[in-house]
């Protein structure tokens, strides 16, 4: 399956049921929450989703209430290195690639180090 972080986006607006969808849905299986200007504001895995099931939060409720706002990122001017390292360190999936301002530049995905 092809890999597109950019189908996995949603804005601060969006619901827990977009975020939902969007990881039942996107390759990455995640939900990557952005400002308009594309600011990263955080990520909602299905594990967000479960726990926040578990609080009896509403489908209709912000995404905010399930966001996890500190993912793991690295910066635009990080190495290929530091990145492989990375993923050598954990065990995540994909890391969010960031520049100093912390816009969305990228996502590198384990499966391609």
């Amino acid at each position: 399956m092809s890999k597109n972080w950019k189908e996995s986006l949603l804005t601060s607006h969006a619901t827990v049921q977009d975020a939902k969808c969007i990881i039942d849905t996107s390759s990455m299986h995640i939900a990557i929450v952005v400002d308009k200007k594309r600011k990263l504001l955080g990520i909602v895995t299905q594990s967000d989703y479960r726990k926040g099931m578990l609080r009896h939060v509403n489908l209709n409720d912000s995404v905010a209430i399930i966001l996890n706002e500190s993912p793991e990122t690295a910066l635009l001017t990080d190495s290929a290195n530091e990145i492989d390292d990375f993923f050598i360190r954990t065990n995540l999936m994909h890391l969010l690639i960031v520049d100093g301002e912390g816009i969305l530049a990228n996502v590198e995905y384990y499966d391609e180090h």
